[in-house]
């Protein structure tokens, strides 16, 4: 889903790029302001993806707004919507994304929004929506959770939907799904568990998806909206708002509620992806002195390193830092649970004396 404010001082000229851009599936508008100034005072400018400003303005003009943005926060997208042609060699002074004359015309505005979607990696089109953090769901165009027939037929679509890229043999799957089963068992039990997969994915798509060719199968499905392969992508961008994306979208492990075996890899790959994200995070919000957000990412890298000291105390700087000398307290007070009834060991040195020097400078 793409976030995205509108900046435009004239009320119709708003309203037309928004019935336009509410075709839309994947575009979600936050906002819509007829005074730049009212962005800064009231938009978390983090949770902005693109913003359509125009030029001419009443209090401020466009290529000056577009400056502050790129001071303040500048991973956002910029497109200019305006009357006059004579300022795009100036947008592109400020990085502008796009630029698009009035009056709008669908099939430009189009363009720029599909390169829009493919810098973020979102799909328009989509078949499925597959859901692998935590635990497997399928989701079918209309938004309706697929159900199975039997676990293992789950189980069946989850190896499909990780491995989709891919020609899959039928040993591999046997071997995978059915580890401790006999060879002539497991290919009865794969033919049935495959039989109720292709009728339920059908059911959503009307077609066959899965297909077979010289001993493999591999899925036939296009515009799949697959969270742990987003997740991947906004990794590969190597920007804090691409990371902050991926941390929300990281709702557990991957496949941690369904256990399977098969996953244990990615499951481990895509943790430490996780981890070098929040600590790239929590670096970025340090050195800006932003504690309350370096305070909700250290809390979400412990939630998954719940013994890791030097974090443990990492988080009790930053509480006091951010003045919430309560917080420190109820967190040591964890943290006396933590080693002396779950470890049953004593409280680490560190720790305590991390907890004493704070209480004496309050």
């Amino acid at each position: 889903m793409l976030n995205i404010v509108i900046v435009d001082d004239e009320l119709p000229a708003i309203y037309m790029l928004k019935d336009l851009l509410l075709s839309y599936n994947q575009i979600n508008i936050i906002g819509e302001f007829t005074d730049f100034e009212d962005v800064l005072a009231s938009v978390d400018l983090q949770s902005i993806d693109v913003i359509f400003l125009d030029i001419e303005m009443a209090t401020i003009d466009g290529l000056e707004a577009a400056s502050i943005l790129r001071q303040t926060c500048s991973d956002i997208d910029i497109v200019f919507v305006t009357s006059y042609k004579e300022y795009s060699l100036q947008a592109f002074d400020v990085f502008a994304f796009g630029y698009i004359l009035k009056p709008i015309f669908k099939d430009k505005l189009d363009q720029t929004v599909q390169l829009l979607f493919k810098k973020h990696h979102i799909s328009e089109t989509r078949t499925f929506k597959a859901l692998f953090m935590g635990q497997f769901e399928l989701f079918n165009q209309q938004g309706e959770l697929i159900k199975w027939r039997t676990t293992k037929t789950k189980e069946l679509a989850a190896y499909f939907f990780h491995d989709s890229q891919n020609n899959i043999s039928k040993e591999r799957i046997i071997y995978d799904l059915w580890p401790e089963t006999s060879y002539s068992k497991a290919i009865d039990l794969f033919h049935t568990t495959l039989s109720y997969l292709r009728s339920a994915l059908k059911d959503a798509t009307k077609d066959t998806a899965i297909s077979h060719n010289n001993g493999s199968y591999f899925l036939e499905v296009e515009h799949v909206d697959c969270d742990f392969r987003i997740i991947e992508n906004l990794y590969d961008t190597r920007s804090f708002k691409s990371y902050d994306k991926a941390i929300k979208l990281y709702k557990g492990a991957f496949l941690e509620y369904d256990n399977y075996h098969w996953s244990l890899s990615t499951q481990q790959e895509l943790q430490s992806k996780y981890e070098e994200m929040l600590n790239y995070l929590l670096d970025h919000y340090m050195n800006k002195k932003n504690y309350i957000k370096s305070i909700s990412y250290l809390e979400l890298y412990l939630d998954s390193n719940p013994y890791d000291q030097t974090a443990q105390v990492k988080l009790l700087d930053l509480y006091a830092m951010s003045k919430n000398i309560q917080a420190v307290k109820k967190y040591y007070q964890a943290l006396i649970h933590l080693y002396g009834h779950e470890l049953e060991i004593n409280m680490p040195d560190d720790i305590h004396q991390k907890y004493l020097n704070i209480l004496e400078n309050i």
